[in-house]
C-alpha cells in the first residue's frame, strides 16, 4: 500500500484507497478486500460440504483478440459444482465485486472479452450499507408499522 508523509514529525500514514476497500489476509492468502475474504470463507465452508471442488484462488487468465494477447484477466475465485456427488461442467468463474468496482471500463472490456472465449464471469455483489439517515430512516418505518400492528391487536 503507498504511504503518504504524515505532518507529524517522523510519522507515516498509509494512503485511502480509491474504492475504501481493506487488504484482508485469510489462511495466508491476501485479498483485495474483506468482502473478497469473507466470500472465499463462504466458498471453502461449500467446499468441506462437498458442494463444490477444486476451488482456486486469483486464476489468470490471458485475453487474446485475433490470436494476440492483449491482457490478462485475474478471476477472484473458480471452481467447480458438484451434483449427486459427481462434478458439473463447465468451471464457475467468480468475481466479487461493489458496484462502483463493477462500472469500471476495464473490468467491463476484460468481462466482454472473457465472453467472447466463452467464459462467463459470475459477479457477486456486496450488501449495499444503508447511510446513517437511510438505516434511521427504515427503523422509524419499522417502529411505526410495529405501533400500527399493537393499535390493531388493541382495537380487535
Amino acid at each position: 500500500m503507498p504511504r503518504i508523509r504524515n505532518p507529524s514529525p517522523g510519522g507515516y500514514a498509509a494512503a485511502r484507497r480509491k474504492y475504501g476497500n481493506v487488504p484482508t489476509v485469510v489462511d495466508g492468502i491476501r485479498f483485495d478486500s474483506k468482502w473478497e475474504a469473507e466470500h472465499y470463507q463462504a466458498l471453502r465452508l461449500r467446499e468441506v460440504a462437498g458442494e463444490i471442488i477444486g476451488l482456486a484462488c486469483h486464476v489468470p487468465f490471458v485475453l487474446t483478440v485475433h490470436g494476440s494477447p492483449v491482457g490478462t484477466y485475474v478471476a477472484d475465485f473458480v471452481y467447480t459444482r458438484v451434483a449427486a456427488g459427481l462434478p458439473t461442467a463447465p468451471q464457475v468463474i467468480e468475481d466479487t465485486k461493489s458496484p462502483p468496482t463493477r462500472k469500471s471500463k476495464e473490468y467491463r472490456l476484460k468481462r466482454k472479452i472473457m465472453a467472447a472465449h466463452g467464459h462467463e464471469i459470475v459477479e457477486v455483489l456486496r450488501p449495499v450499507r444503508l447511510s446513517r439517515r437511510e438505516r434511521r430512516a427504515s427503523w422509524e418505518a419499522h417502529l411505526t408499522r410495529l405501533s400500527r400492528d399493537e393499535a390493531k391487536e388493541r382495537a380487535s
